[in-house]
C-alpha cells in the first residue's frame, strides 16, 4: 500500500508530512486477523514512515471512540500502550506489571483494558480512557505522555525536521526586545530575518530561527549561564547553529557564515548531522580534529534519503572540535563542533 510499484501509493517527503494511508482489508502477517490500524515507531524506514488505518475505523467512525488514528499517532511520536506491550496476562502478575510505557504518570497495567472502569491489574486502577489503551471510552493523554511526544519533535529528536519543516506561520522579520526571564525558554522564527535587543537571563535559554539572518543590536545580551542559538534557514528545516562565541553586534546569517556547510544539532551529545549547500555529491570524507590539532575521527560517509551525513560523537571527550568535509567532487569545508 506505501508503494505505487506494488498498486499503493508513494509517500509524501516523510522528513517535512505525517504520511497516512487509509486501507481495506488491513492485515499483518505476523498477526492473526485482521487489524485497525498500525504505524511506523521514529527512526524506521523513511520509504515506509507513517500511519496506517482500515477505512472502517478512521475518522469519527468505528471503534476506539473514533481514535484509531489518535492512537497511532501517538505510537508515531513515540508512544507505547499503556501496558507497556508486555505479556497479557489475563490475572494480573508480576511479570506483565514489570513492563513498562516509559511514561511516569501512567499507572502500570499488565493488559489491554477495554473500558473495564475501575478495573486494577498491578496494584493501582489502570487507566482505561487514556488514547493509548484499547476501547471506545478513550479521552486523554497525559502530561508525560505529552513530553514524550514533544521531546520527538525537538532539536536533537528523530522527528525534528518535521517540527521545523513547514514555517507558513512565519513572520517575515521580527524584532526582540522582551528580555528572557530566568528559568525560562524563548523562542522565535521568522521567514527572512530577526533582529535582536534584549538580554538572556542566567539559567535561560533563547533560540531564534530564520531564513536569512540573526541580527544582534548593540543592546543584546547573553548573560554568563545562558543559552543562545541562533538558527539560520530554519524554514527550509536546514540550519547553522552559532552559540557560545556570539557577541552583541553580530550579524548571523547565510551570507556571513559562508561555511557552505551545516551541522546540527550544534552543541550537541550523541548524534551530529551534517548538509552540504551544495547537495550534487553522493559521498563525503569526514575529519574532526580537536584543538591540538589531533585526528579524532575519519571516515568516508553516504548521505542519506535527506541529503544529510550522519554520524556517532557520543564517545567524544566534551569540547570544541574541527570538522573538515570533503565531498567526492574534492569541495572542502570546515566549521566548528561542540560535543556537550
Amino acid at each position: 500500500m506505501k508503494s505505487s510499484s506494488t498498486g499503493g501509493v508513494d509517500p509524501w517527503d516523510t522528513s517535512r508530512y505525517l504520511n497516512i494511508w487509509i486501507t481495506s482489508n488491513l492485515w499483518k502477517p505476523y498477526l492473526i486477523g485482521n487489524i485497525l490500524g498500525y504505524a511506523q515507531f521514529p527512526g524506521g524506514d523513511p520509504n515506509t514512515d507513517g500511519i496506517v488505518v482500515d477505512y472502517k475505523y478512521f475518522g469519527k467512525t468505528g471503534l476506539q471512540n473514533g481514535r484509531i488514528g489518535t492512537h497511532e499517532i501517538g505510537h508515531y511520536l513515540n508512544l507505547r500502550h499503556t501496558w507497556g506491550d508486555g505479556p497479557n496476562l489475563p490475572n494480573g502478575g508480576s511479570n506483565g506489571c514489570n513492563h513498562d510505557d516509559f511514561v511516569s504518570d501512567t499507572p502500570n497495567s499488565d493488559s489491554p483494558g477495554n473500558c473495564n472502569i475501575g478495573r486494577q491489574t498491578c496494584g493501582s486502577v489502570d487507566m482505561v480512557d487514556n488514547y493509548m489503551d484499547y476501547g471506545n471510552c478513550s479521552s486523554l493523554f497525559t502530561k508525560g505522555q505529552k513530553s514524550r511526544m514533544r521531546t520527538i519533535l525537538s532539536p536533537g529528536g528523530p522527528r525534528e525536521d518535521l517540527a521545523v519543516a513547514e514555517c507558513h506561520w512565519c513572520l517575515d522579520n521580527i524584532n526582540v526586545t522582551q528580555s528572557v526571564s530566568m528559568g525560562t525558554t524563548n523562542t522565535k522564527q521568522a521567514r527572512i530575518a530577526i533582529t535582536a535587543s534584549n538580554s538572556i537571563a542566567l539559567g535561560s535559554q533563547a533560540i531564534y530561527h530564520a531564513e536569512q539572518e540573526v541580527l544582534l543590536t548593540a543592546n543584546f545580551e547573553a548573560l554568563k549561564g545562558s543559552v543562545f542559538r541562533a538558527h539560520i534557514d530554519w524554514c527550509s528545516a536546514t540550519y547553522v547553529s552559532k552559540t557560545s562565541e556570539t557577541q552583541s553586534g553580530d550579524t548571523i546569517g547565510v551570507n556571513s557564515l559562508n561555511t557552505g556547510l551545516q551541522i546540527y544539532p550544534n552543541p550537541t551529545e550523541n548524534t551530529l548531522n551534517i548538509k552540504l549547500r551544495n547537495q550534487n555529491f553522493n559521498n563525503a570524507t569526514v575529519q574532526i580534529y580537536n584543538l591540538n590539532g589531533a585526528t579524532v575521527y575519519s571516515n568516508t560517509i553516504t548521505k542519506d534519503n535527506r541529503n544529510r551525513l550522519k554520524l556517532n560523537v557520543s564517545n567524544f571527550q566534551s569540547g570544541m572540535y574541527i570538522i573538515k568535509v570533503i565531498n567526492d567532487n574534492g569541495e572542502v569545508f570546515t566549521d566548528k563542533m561542540i560535543k556537550e
